[in-house]
């Protein structure tokens, strides 16, 4: 298997004294701290893009509903007034309109064409 990056070689803390300590492939305490920081920093970043695109979703999903149910009632309103044959204009100056359609029930369908 051929390394990308060439380990450390370092000699062992403890040896046998008239002998040649062996040397020992592996990575210091300063190398594992610095690398663990770098990957905790990465993954802070990463989760906090990760909740910042959730709350986005969410929003939009909300905004998608609302226009959704706004399409709803203009078309229904559209159907309203399309049919509608009778309008019934109030003797006040309120700012609405009642009218019939060809079912005989007003706007909100329960059947009382009067109001």
């Amino acid at each position: 298997m051929k390394y990308f990056f060439k380990k450390n070689k370092r000699f062992p803390l403890s040896g046998t004294e008239g002998t040649r300590p062996e040397l020992v492939e592996g990575f210091t305490l300063v190398e594992l701290l610095v690398a663990m920081s770098v990957f905790i920093i990465v993954l802070t970043l990463a989760v906090a893009v990760f909740v910042s695109a959730l709350r986005s979703q969410r929003f939009l999903t909300k905004l998608m509903a609302v226009n959704n149910n706004a399409g709803l009632v203009l078309e229904q309103m559209a159907r309203e007034m399309r049919t509608g044959y009778k309008f019934i204009g109030s003797a006040s100056c309120s700012p609405s309109i009642s009218f019939s359609n060809s079912q005989d029930t007003d706007s909100t369908g329960t059947g009382d064409a009067t109001t």
